[in-house]
């Protein structure tokens, strides 16, 4: 847990695709393509992990940090499991205690206005 995995593939595109593609970010009135177009009838070339460790000094700071009275919470985009990993190996998963998993933007809006009203 906690490396990065992005599978990498490619696919031959010419003449009128190709122009679409490279043009699509310069006029999207004209070139509307959808990432499924894009993405699909892709070859798989393998796999691409990236390790990103933490900093030597993450746990210690998020320890002091508790120790003066301080909330410590963690908002990330991360898949579950590397979030999870990451919690644990900077002390932030408490034995008991609450976690969640927020899936759509809207409850984190909905939180946030809560919170703040």
């Amino acid at each position: 847990l906690g490396r990065r995995v992005l599978a990498m593939a490619y696919r031959k595109v010419e003449g009128a695709s190709a122009n679409s593609i490279l043009s699509g970010s310069k006029n999207n009135d004209r070139n509307k393509l959808q990432r499924e177009s894009i993405e699909r009838r892709l070859t798989l070339c393998g796999f691409l992990v990236l390790d990103c460790p933490l900093k030597h000094d993450s746990k210690s700071v998020i320890t002091e940090l508790k120790k003066s009275g301080h909330d410590v919470v963690m908002i990330t985009g991360d898949a579950v499991l590397t979030a999870a990993e990451v919690a644990r190996q900077v002390g932030l998963t408490p034995k008991r205690g609450k976690q969640y998993e927020l899936q759509k933007k809207e409850m984190v809006a909905k939180e946030t206005a809560d919170d703040i009203l």
